[in-house]
């Protein structure tokens, strides 16, 4: 299946993964970014969230990626607290020539260990977010999915 962020951005995901519905996407109270697309594959345990945002005013255009992955880690980590969440490191990844920058952590959601990695791309006065989420016993596998999902972005 094949994605289309914005018009501007493609990315191919896997079989098994498939859009959630209004009804799923509205249970996920903690996808803020406004327009994007949520994608599930339940065999692999895997959510991913892909969003975009237009942006505007001169301060956030001069903010760079890091600043931008930095305040993104703390609208994450604040509701997230409850779940005992921790910030395991800070990642940085070319998509297609841009580069996005992000963050790895851990949490625990209805007594299972989990792990989350999320990214934020500037493209323009668009910004663009790739959040993951997945069971941390199966890390390995979920980030080597994850990886080709990333790795298979392109301009549209």
């Amino acid at each position: 299946m094949e994605i289309l962020l914005n018009n501007e951005w493609k990315m191919t995901c896997p079989d098994g993964f498939a859009r959630l519905d209004e009804n799923e996407r509205r249970s996920l109270h903690f996808i803020a970014e406004g327009a994007g697309e949520c994608l599930s594959d339940p065999e692999r345990h895997m959510l991913v969230t892909l969003g975009w945002k237009k942006v505007s005013g001169l301060a956030v255009l001069l903010l760079s990626g890091r600043d931008l992955a930095r305040q993104m880690e703390k609208r994450i980590s604040a509701p997230m607290q409850p779940f005992g969440y921790r910030l395991d490191k800070w990642c940085e990844r070319q998509l297609d020539g841009g580069l996005a920058v992000g963050f790895r952590y851990r949490y625990r959601a209805q007594e299972t260990d989990m792990m989350g990695e999320s990214y934020v791309l500037k493209s323009g006065k668009t910004l663009y977010y790739f959040h993951l989420y997945a069971r941390a016993a199966l890390e390995e596998e979920s980030l080597a999915c994850w990886e080709t999902m990333l790795d298979s972005l392109h301009r549209a």
